[in-house]
């Protein structure tokens, strides 16, 4: 069986908000506490953005980087909430402005499997203002990436306009689990 992947983009865009949020030193404390492979190859420029890396690697980013910077499981969904604004920043942007937030929830299967390839993403319920979506065969997250795609979840439907947007866990999206059910309510 191979190991389930994250795509390199999700390590760049990472360590840029890392660096953005809590500053170089905590970024480099982070890249230090990582595995010896991905830091080696992510300083050497060998973690290239369009290719696929193990998820494990991923999941000890944000571990390294709790601890670097002496914070909790709240950092993993704050990283996935600034990623998704970071990647939707300059020439998506004006796209998103004529675009519902239940157009983006239609396309959002389509997106998580652009940076994950362990899977499948639906969504359910979707009507104005409101959404379920379902995770589901996503061996090797654990508790931190599930935070992460929940920041990432928010970040997107504020991208296309939601407001006051509320994301609640149904279920699962705990170490271990590989599945999740979220609740989304916006205005």
């Amino acid at each position: 069986m191979v190991e389930p992947r994250a795509k390199g983009v999700n390590f760049h865009t990472f360590i840029k908000i890392l660096r953005r949020l809590r500053g170089d030193r905590i970024a480099e404390a982070t890249l230090d506490l990582a595995p010896p492979e991905l830091s080696r190859n992510f300083r050497a420029g060998l973690v290239f953005s369009g290719n696929w890396y193990p998820l494990s690697w991923y999941a000890d980013l944000h571990r390294a980087a709790q601890k670097a910077a002496g914070a909790g499981p709240d950092l993993a969904r704050t990283i996935g909430f600034e990623s998704v604004k970071d990647d939707l920043a300059g020439i998506y942007r004006i796209f998103l402005l004529v675009v519902s937030p239940e157009f983006v929830l239609s396309k959002a299967p389509l997106l998580f499997s652009t940076y994950y390839d362990t899977g499948t993403m639906a969504v359910s319920e979707a009507a104005r203002g409101q959404a379920r979506a379902q995770f589901t065969g996503c061996t090797g997250f654990d508790r931190n990436l599930w935070l992460d795609v929940q920041g990432s979840c928010q970040a997107g439907l504020e991208a296309a306009g939601a407001r006051d947007v509320a994301i609640n866990l149904i279920a699962g999206g705990a170490d271990g689990d590989t599945s999740m059910e979220l609740e989304a309510r916006w205005r």
